[in-house]
């Protein structure tokens, strides 16, 4: 499960992303340990320039989405290619 409670202290999640192409990603995480339906949002952009390491900051989510003070165990990342 992914922890991001306020117990943490993190409400970071870094992923390692490789692409050869510039691109836009969107990560999602919902459903709560708990079984609760929380969504949030946040989107992140890769250079495209191979291997990057990328923080995504869920303390500033997407415009309207709430900042998650939960235990969730769904991440789903999807990708746009342009």
């Amino acid at each position: 499960y992914l922890d991001l409670t306020t117990a943490t202290g993190s409400k970071i999640i870094t992923l390692d992303v490789y692409a050869t192409a510039a691109q836009d990603f969107l990560l999602k995480i919902e459903t709560t340990l708990s079984g609760a339906a929380v969504t949030t949002e946040k989107g992140f952009s890769h250079t495209g320039t191979g291997w990057e390491t990328i923080p995504v900051d869920f303390n500033s989510p997407n415009t309207g989405q709430p900042i998650p003070d939960d235990q969730f165990k769904l991440l789903v990342i999807f990708t746009f290619l342009f």
